[in-house]
């Protein structure tokens, strides 16, 4: 969620500060990631209860089953990752000591573990459990691991995922952003029904069941047998689901809440007008998406002119200050600043506001007396959906709009292909991780048409395989190539953020470091 306004059980929301998904400062799939190993680290001086509130409420205790994007907030606390993202915006290691690509073609990946790690119940974390972990997350489905299905333990704390296609991005899959890192316990494994009431992982601290009333609020108290004790910094953390952002702000005014996640533009200003501290970061893009390319007499889309002609007839500046104020920037692109993997700056304006030019190319492509089109949105999508439309209208295009009443009805409605153009929401992955959703010809929520352009196949594959310091620049390809094809009309990037009050300590949101509960500290 990781990260996207459609949700399922092979591709997540990756939306949260928190969660998905992988805002990369820098990519490290080829190169050796490490972290010190080091001995169990004894406790320091702990504040008591930190009270977290999100609007999102819990979907799945289980990583496997969990959305990166809404449901990290409930899972930070309980599961101990391989890999994180630290606050530094860079991958660190955590039950991971270092982990490498072993030869150039990125198919197998080797993880070396802390030694003298135990899971909350006891149970020792070795390789045997890691591997049983990541089987269980493939479980789901999940895009970016269907294909690296062989995993081994190779020793007793070296594990091997051994890839049918190249991967370079598994450092970014097996962390806590994407939950494909979250290590489940054996004991848990072994008992599935537990997985979504008491699931038992090897984190800074455990849900404490008598005090959580599941749907509302999660207690979650130290772990005495996590490795480090010094990292954490509170006895308990209480997380609240307050679907409301206006009611959960006026919590944290009143010191009900120290720290409310996922807080969007609107939520963000206010706090700053009542001169609470806010951390934000260019974490989410929207737009809509021309996905049925199809060429044909029948299809206008099919037409590149028409697709950029809807790219020229839309003021993206006007939309961005309209809806999102200081806390969005306007957008040609389907990616966000702080993912290089992903912006390319030569295309970010490829499409200036140019609303004579968007008449002529439709005049060009056999539509000078306009055309419609129909359009499918969610409550989600539907203020800048309505905002292009009124654009589009202006040179001619007319829109049948559809209103889903929700996620899911959405989701069938999208594969199932039944509308041609459709609002999206995305949060930014590496590269790599995005491609599978939005350029390669498999049919999903995202290219559900299966538009197969081999010109971008080409440099997708030549991407995946570059050597690391040249991996950037060959990604940035494929998204001009999106961008020039028209494949979407880009719109905003707009901020999301943490709230909190001045008595605890936050940690600036930078690189692919998008905030998370374990590294709030007290103030004093």
């Amino acid at each position: 969620m990781a990260i996207s306004g459609r949700q399922s059980g092979s591709l997540r929301r990756r939306w949260t500060a928190v969660a998905t998904i992988l805002a990369a400062a820098s990519l490290l799939a080829a190169a050796c990631g490490s972290a010190s190993p080091g001995t169990s680290k004894q406790a320091g001086s702990r504040g008591g209860t930190l009270t977290i509130a999100t609007e999102f409420s819990n979907g799945s205790l289980d990583p496997a089953k969990g959305n990166a994007g809404t449901d990290t907030a409930y899972l930070d606390e309980i599961f101990a990752p391989l890999i994180r993202y630290g606050t530094n915006g860079h991958l660190q290691g955590v039950l991971a000591t270092s982990w490498k690509y072993v030869g150039s073609d990125y198919k197998t990946f080797q993880i070396d573990l802390r030694h003298g790690v135990e899971f909350s119940n006891g149970q020792p974390l070795n390789a045997a459990a890691v591997v049983a972990s990541i089987k269980h997350y493939e479980t789901s489905g999940n895009d970016w691991t269907t294909t690296c299905t062989t995993v081994t333990a190779l020793s007793a704390y070296v594990v091997q995922l051994q890839c049918a296609k190249p991967n370079p991005d598994l450092p970014e899959v097996l962390n806590d952003y994407t939950l494909g890192g979250d290590i489940v316990a054996p004991q848990t494994l072994a008992h599935p029904s537990t997985l979504t009431t008491d699931p038992i992982g090897a984190g800074e601290y455990t849900l404490d069941l008598a005090q959580t009333v599941t749907g509302s609020t999660y207690t979650y108290v130290a772990n005495p047998k996590y490795f480090d004790q010094s990292a954490i910094h509170y006895s308990r953390i209480v997380v609240k689901y307050i679907a409301n952002l206006s009611s959960a702000l006026d919590a944290v005014r009143s010191g009900q809440v120290d720290w409310l996640a996922d807080a969007d533009p609107t939520t963000l200003k206010a706090a700053k007008t009542s001169g609470l501290p806010v951390q934000v970061t260019p974490f989410a893009f929207n737009g809509i998406e021309l996905a049925d390319r199809a060429p044909g007499a029948s299809n206008p889309l099919g037409k590149l002119q028409v697709r950029q002609a809807l790219e020229y007839a839309v003021n993206r500046a006007a939309i961005v200050k309209a809806l999102y104020g200081d806390f969005g920037q306007p957008t040609d692109e389907v990616a966000t600043p702080t993912s290089p993997t992903d912006w390319d700056a030569a295309v970010n304006n490829y499409y200036p506001y140019d609303p004579a030019k968007a008449k002529q190319l439709l005049a060009a492509a056999g539509y000078a007396h306009g055309l419609t089109i129909s359009v499918e949105d969610t409550p989600l999508d539907a203020t800048l959906t309505q905002a292009v439309i009124g654009y589009w209208n202006a040179v001619g295009v007319k829109a049948k709009l559809t209103a889903d009443p929700s996620i899911t009805v959405e989701i069938s409605r999208v594969l199932a292909k039944d509308f041609p153009v459709m609002a999206y929401l995305y949060g930014s992955i590496p590269m790599y991780l995005q491609a599978v959703n939005w350029f390669e010809p498999d049919a999903n929520l995202y290219n559900p048409f299966g538009t197969d352009d081999p010109a971008i196949n080409q440099l997708i594959s030549a991407a995946t395989t570059a050597p690391a310091a040249e991996q950037d620049a060959a990604w940035q390809k494929v998204q001009a190539a999106g961008v020039q094809q028209a494949w979407y009309v880009g719109v905003a990037v707009f901020d999301i953020g943490i709230i909190h009050v001045s008595s605890i300590n936050v940690p600036s949101l930078v690189g692919g470091y998008v905030g998370n509960p374990i590294d709030v500290t007290p103030s004093s």
